[in-house]
């Protein structure tokens, strides 16, 4: 009987050891509105920033997979689990954004569009940096800009 006990305390401490717990994260109920622009514009491919974010990588391109679900636009940011070579290289070609040697990047990647999302940078000061020199830009085209999370968000066109 003692062995009956123990033996079911165990397989309960078990069971509440491995018990999964879902730690629910609020999300934001609509996207920036700047990705109404894009619907529609077939062969468009989309490249957001920041690119890199202090939480880290396995997460840094969330919302814009989050995002994605409202305009279905491919885009060069993602999360699939894996992380070749070449993203890495990527990632380290486009720290300069919106510098000449970044923006080559990204049109060898085929990107049409990029957006700048302020309310996601760590540093408000460094985001609206990337907004003077994206502006200045001679290959970028502002298409849209907008207000979301009370920060700015901008759309570009990449052009030739």
């Amino acid at each position: 009987m003692t062995r009956t006990l123990v033996f079911a305390a165990l397989v309960a401490a078990v069971a509440l050891d491995v018990w999964p717990r879902l730690k629910l994260e609020p999300v934001w109920p609509d996207p920036p509105a700047i990705y109404s622009a894009l619907i529609g514009s077939p062969g468009a491919v989309l490249a957001e920033f920041p690119m890199r974010a202090d939480i880290g990588p396995s997460t840094e391109s969330l919302p814009y997979m989050y995002f994605s679900l409202w305009h279905w636009t491919n885009m060069i940011n993602g999360y699939s689990g894996f992380f070749p070579r070449t993203y890495d290289a990527l990632l380290e070609r486009l720290e300069s954004f919106p510098d000449p040697k970044a923006i080559e990047a990204l049109a060898a990647q085929g990107v049409t569009h990029v957006t700048v999302n302020c309310a996601l940078y760590a540093k408000p000061r460094v985001c609206a940096r990337v907004l003077e020199r994206a502006d200045r830009s001679p290959r970028l085209r502002r298409v849209v800009e907008g207000q979301w999370q009370g920060q700015v968000v901008r759309l570009y066109q990449l052009v030739e």
